[in-house]
């Protein structure tokens, strides 16, 4: 009960621990820290008598305060509930040693607390959604759904820069044109020299 907020109900008060928050009939009232965790201390050990070392220890720790602190925040709450010091209904006083509160409380689990932890995302989710779907993962390795990134990864004849220059395939083209034009160039040079050699014997 130590480490879970609780919600306290008595009477017509209604008491959040997590929320820190007193609302008596309906109304919600302004609490000091403080004496918000004396009635803390108090509400979490009804009908037993608390001493005033108890809650200085409790509420203050090791903060050098006197007893006079607690009789504040004692009176504070007591004003707050609208309690009397002569005929007590919540908070009873027992001279010199502590206080005891005499109220019958119900306690019940915070449950906003729970709702709230479960609506929560996983930090890890992303990581079970790509362990779920491998695929996902390997789609976006392999180019996804694009048939045209998957073919450059894996047609051997794409590289990295790009399908290879056609025009090199026309090289082979050129040559033999080249190599034609210089027989066709030699064939003419050698009628032309015949032509000459017989115009000079005709002449």
């Amino acid at each position: 009960m130590a480490n879970k907020p609780f919600v306290f109900r008595f009477g017509d008060v209604e008491v959040r621990e997590r929320e820190f928050s007193f609302v008596k009939a309906g109304e919600v009232l302004a609490v000091e820290p403080k004496a918000f965790r004396v009635l803390l201390f108090l509400l979490r050990n009804p009908q037993k008598l608390i001493t005033k070392e108890e809650l200085l220890n409790a509420v203050w720790g090791e903060t050098a305060v006197s007893e006079n602190s607690l009789t504040r925040s004692i009176a504070l709450l007591r004003r707050l509930l609208g309690d009397d010091t002569h005929q007590p209904r919540y908070i009873e006083t027992a001279a010199t040693v502590g206080y005891r509160f005499v109220c019958k409380v119900e306690a019940s689990e915070d449950a906003s607390g729970i709702l709230e932890s479960s609506s929560q995302p996983p930090a890890n989710g992303n990581i079970a959604e790509v362990a779920a779907n491998p695929q996902t993962e390997s789609g976006t390795l392999n180019g996804g759904g694009d048939p045209s990134l998957r073919q450059s990864m894996t047609d051997p004849k794409l590289s990295l820069h790009g399908p290879k220059d056609e025009s090199a395939s026309g090289g082979s083209t050129i040559t033999v044109a080249r190599r034609y034009f210089f027989r066709w160039l030699a064939a003419g040079a050698t009628i032309m020299l015949l032509a000459g050699l017989l115009i000079g014997l005709a002449v």
